[in-house]
């Protein structure tokens, strides 16, 4: 994996300078992105340092996803945001399970369910994102003659795009209700004074 890691930098520095010349930069700029998602998904392979492996991992998709933003929609920047989505989620999982032991049980589901709200909220964030470039990417793709039987790359990278999205968005909403009902659970009941004096309610 180290190997492969140094092979894959030694590659982006040669995509750096390629840059420099306007006749090939597109492309070298293609290229050091490809390199990026590919540095990424090696961190999020490794199974040595796994508990910072998604931190990594992002660091890259972001870069990728910052080199080929200029430039619009994409396959690559679906992917690369894709990738993001896949390292955010992963890094949630990898936090919680670093926590299990570490903190008492009430604490730690309050911790977990906080915890995984922020991760559903990134990875909601990242796949509107994605299924927006890929919605732009179809329209200008797509011929309007087109018969309902023919289905594009692009039309089936946005039909899983949908999917995931739903699935994460389902996953948001049964957190929410999680979270409800520990809040019902932990809150204090109301007091009722019935015809005695106001104490109770005062103190609480």
């Amino acid at each position: 994996a180290a190997a492969a890691e140094a092979t894959l930098r030694e590659a982006a520095q040669i995509c750096e300078t390629a840059k420099a010349s306007p006749s090939s930069k597109a492309e070298a700029i293609a290229s050091q992105a490809r390199l990026c998602v590919a540095l990424g998904r090696l961190h999020l392979s490794a199974t040595v340092g796994a508990s910072e492996a998604p931190a990594k991992a992002d660091e890259h998709f972001k870069a990728a996803t910052l080199l080929l933003q200029p430039s619009g929609a994409s396959l690559a920047l679906i992917d690369a945001l894709s990738a993001r989505v896949d390292a955010v989620e992963r890094g949630g999982a990898s936090a919680a399970d670093a926590d299990k032991g570490a903190v008492e049980d009430d604490v730690a589901g309050d911790a977990d369910i906080l915890r995984e709200e922020k991760a559903l909220g990134e990875m909601m964030a990242l796949l509107a994102a994605a299924v927006g470039h890929a919605e732009r990417l179809l329209y200008r793709a797509a011929p309007r003659s087109a018969p309902p039987s023919v289905s594009l790359p692009t039309a089936r990278t946005l039909a899983q795009l949908r999917s995931r999205q739903a699935r994460v968005e389902l996953r948001l909403a049964e957190l929410q209700e999680r979270r409800a009902l520990r809040l019902q659970e932990t809150a204090p009941r109301f007091p009722r004074v019935q015809g005695r004096d106001e104490a109770a309610v005062l103190d609480f």
